[in-house]
């Protein structure tokens, strides 16, 4: 995983959806009920909250892993 914040995904927008004219609401729910089914447990790092120090370590972890 790279060291950086989660990204946010305007997934709930129409202006989002004007790519996908072939999916539906339907599609959507299905995809958000899968995602949340299997990554519920551990929420992602918001890197710019950790200290400079917990970073930079985190960072290293990351490229050695």
């Amino acid at each position: 995983m790279m060291t950086r914040e989660p990204l946010k995904v305007p997934s709930l927008t129409p202006r989002y959806w004007t790519v996908f004219p072939e999916r539906s609401g339907r599609y959507l729910a299905r995809t958000l009920k899968l995602v949340q089914t299997q990554n519920s447990s551990t929420p992602l790092t918001v890197v710019s909250k950790l200290s400079r120090e917990e970073q930079v370590r985190m960072e290293v972890e990351n490229v050695r892993t």
